[in-house]
């Protein structure tokens, strides 16, 4: 039963971390290309499918790491969404090693994987764990 949980767990996440990550790397797309501007090389139609595709993988493989610790750990709820909480904070302290810049781009995927991260966990965990198996009665029949 734990094996089959924690499988659950990690394809919630995946889809859920692809859907926010190819969400979240289109609209930077477009706003870098309206600060920087108005044009990135080729036009921001020309980059939208490859960045789109992009986002839903590297989106995916964060989910997929929510999903296997949430799944591992029996994450209820608040459990959840404090474990991709902390994800989200590692990657962008990642982010912000590795780089070292802020502008105003960096600071708004550093804010949108943090709360990405969060909701992945906290969804992630919902569709997980059904409430009637944290209250499961001790008594004997």
């Amino acid at each position: 039963m734990a094996i089959k949980q924690i499988l659950k767990a990690t394809l919630v996440g995946t889809i859920l971390g692809a859907l926010e990550g190819g969400a979240l790397y289109s609209i930077l797309l477009v706003l870098e290309s309206r600060e920087g501007g108005g044009f990135v090389i080729g036009g921001a139609s020309d980059w939208m499918i490859p960045i789109l595709i992009i986002g839903l993988v590297s989106g995916g493989i964060f989910g997929a790491i929510i999903g296997v610790l949430v799944g591992l750990l029996k994450a209820r709820r608040f459990a959840g969404l404090l474990v991709g909480i902390g994800v989200g904070l590692a990657a962008t302290a990642i982010v912000f090693l590795s780089y070292g810049t802020l502008d105003v781009i960096t600071g708004l995927l550093a804010i949108a994987t943090v709360l990405g991260g969060g909701s992945i966990g906290l969804l992630t965990s919902f569709f997980t764990f059904k409430s009637k198996d944290s209250y499961r009665s001790t008594e004997t029949p």
